[in-house]
């Protein structure tokens, strides 16, 4: 089971965009790194921020991967939220575009060109919610918890 947001679960989902002939078209001439933000929510398992880095070249992910704030800076993208905001996305229970608006989720990048590609960050989306078996730390028992918090992983493992 990948744990969101997690190294394994970001190799996952750049599988699932390399397999799509869908956002190979929508995105073939995009080239760019997009980095997804998820800020650190310690009561919902969360303890630091994690930046998952995606290089996005002509329709597939080149690389995809855990960066430090200073490395996100860097990217072209930067897209910010909540651990509790990004989950909703993820689960379908929130749709990205209205979490922009309401200012949930926050972008940083040349939005003209990000309004070129709505249809290819819509693909990345759906994308997303179709990572098998994704388990969140909000539901994780405490010693998966524990396996975590021991790898390195920016994880609250409750008393």
């Amino acid at each position: 089971m990948p744990v969101w947001p997690s190294e394994e679960w970001s190799t996952e989902y750049a599988k699932l965009i390399n397999a799509s002939s869908e956002y190979r078209e929508a995105a073939h001439d995009w080239e760019g790194v997009v980095v997804y933000h998820f800020q650190a929510e310690p009561d919902k398992g969360l303890g630091g921020d994690v930046y998952g880095w995606f290089d996005l070249w002509h329709g597939e992910c080149r690389e995809a991967k855990q960066v430090t704030a200073e490395e996100a800076a860097k990217a072209e993208f930067l897209v910010s939220a909540s651990y509790s905001t990004w989950k909703q996305v993820l689960l379908k229970q929130l749709d990205p575009m209205k979490a922009l608006m309401q200012g949930r989720l926050k972008m940083r990048g040349d939005l003209p060109k990000a309004v070129r590609y709505t249809k290819a960050t819509m693909i990345l989306n759906d994308l997303a919610t179709q990572v098998a078996d994704t388990g969140f730390l909000d539901e994780l028992p405490k010693e998966r918890l524990q396996e975590l918090a021991d790898a390195g992983q920016p994880v609250v493992v409750p008393d």
